[in-house]
Parts: C-alpha cells; structure tokens; sequence
C-alpha cells in the first residue's frame, strides 16, 4: 500500500473499536481515505480462517461484503 501510495506513519493506535493513525503524506496529497480503505481490506484479509471470523456474518453484511471485524 505504501508503495502505491506514499505515507510515513508517525504514530497509530489500534483498538477492539477502531483506528487511530498520524500519518504524513506527501505534499499536495491529501488522500488519506483511500489508504485507511485498503489498510482495512489489506487487515481483514489477513485475519481469514481465524478465529475472529467464526461468527456468523449478518445477510446484510454479506451482501454489502462488510466483514465482523469493522
């Protein structure tokens, strides 16, 4: 990710609810949005078959591909 999109991050806190992060990018980016998505992506995917995803995933969430994580 950090390839594609350039960030350095100074400091992130991870907790059971969510995210905190300071990151500085590049000058004249702005687009953090994009690089908290697919850190999301990037984070679930790595959590399939664990335990974590033993609960069973409403329909509405299947349907819109939201996982029990976020």
């Amino acid at each position: 990710m950090r390839q594609e999109k350039p960030f350095e991050i100074t400091a992130a806190v991870v907790l059971p609810d969510y995210l905190h992060f300071i990151w500085t990018l590049l000058p004249n980016d702005s687009d953090y949005s994009q690089r908290v998505s697919q850190l999301k992506v990037l984070f679930t995917r790595s959590l399939r078959g664990k335990s974590v995803f033993s609960v069973e995933i409403s329909a509405s969430r299947r349907k819109h591909r939201e996982s029990d994580v976020w």
